[in-house]
């Protein structure tokens, strides 16, 4: 029997290198089953945090950050400064929201402008209510008839105040003048100086004689009277003032008590 040929020598034609054998299940030489590599699953981020804010939209993402001074921020100063004070409070708070949601610059003008406002509208308001006053005062006094006086009046006139031309006073204290009557004016249109003084000057010099006692002698008194101006006329002051007053300076006692026994 024949011994069967082995496998052909190296350096032969008919040798063929063989691959080297794979190692044993379980044998070193590789990681080791089921460890993958170094930190597998450590390998990065815990899945679902792909990083900061993942899956959060900036909402001014791609959109440039306003930058300066808010515009209307600095409107509100102005008007603010100005009598314009409704715009003042109007561009104040308009510019403080915007400011807000912007973070722009210019918050501390949009207070001052609506601080400023605020101080205007006040002052308008106290403004407001002093002209309503002064002008109340004014048809007060110069509307009523003949200023308010009525016979046996005594009073002061005050040249420098249109909004009170007449001073009531006791007639024991000094005064210009002392009432005797009033004439009410005719027509229904301010019938001028002129006019009213026509009609005063003997109507007053008559009333005159009627008031004081007529058997007494008046040597200091004189007859005048107090005509309404234009603005007295509009007010509703529709009648002339006839008055006396003394000669030698101002009385300090009622009219009738100035006179002397008439010598007939």
């Amino acid at each position: 029997m024949s011994t069967p040929p082995g496998p052909p020598a190296p350096g032969s034609p008919e040798y063929v290198p063989q691959p080297p054998a794979a190692p044993e299940y379980g044998m070193q030489g590789g990681p080791a089953y089921g460890q993958a590599g170094p930190g597998y699953g450590q390998g990065g981020p815990a899945y679902g945090q792909g990083g900061p804010g993942y899956g959060q939209v900036d909402p001014n993402y791609g959109q440039p950050r306003p930058q300066g001074t808010n515009g209307l921020a600095i409107a509100a100063l102005i008007f603010g400064i100005t009598p314009l004070f409704l715009l003042g409070f109007i561009f104040g708070f308009i510019s403080l929201s915007k400011i807000k949601k912007t973070g722009q610059a210019g918050r501390g003008l949009a207070i001052a402008g609506v601080i400023l406002s605020a101080l205007w509208m006040v002052a308008w308001v106290v403004g407001t209510i002093v002209i309503v006053s002064a002008v109340k005062t004014v048809l007060n006094n110069n509307g009523a008839p003949g200023f308010g006086l009525t016979p046996g009046d005594c009073f002061n006139q005050n040249t420098t105040n249109a909004a009170q031309p007449i001073d009531k006073l006791a007639c024991t204290t000094a005064h210009d003048g002392e009432t005797v009557a009033l004439l009410p004016i005719t027509g229904t249109t301010y019938p001028g100086e002129q006019a009213m003084s026509q009609q005063a000057n003997d109507q007053c010099v008559t009333a005159t004689k009627s008031y004081l006692d007529p058997a007494m002698d008046y040597p200091n008194l004189t007859p005048a009277y107090l005509a309404p101006s234009a603005l007295a006329w509009a007010a509703g002051n529709h009648s002339i003032v006839c008055y006396v007053s003394s000669t030698t300076g101002k009385l300090s006692t009622p009219a009738r008590g100035t006179g002397t026994p008439a010598q007939h």
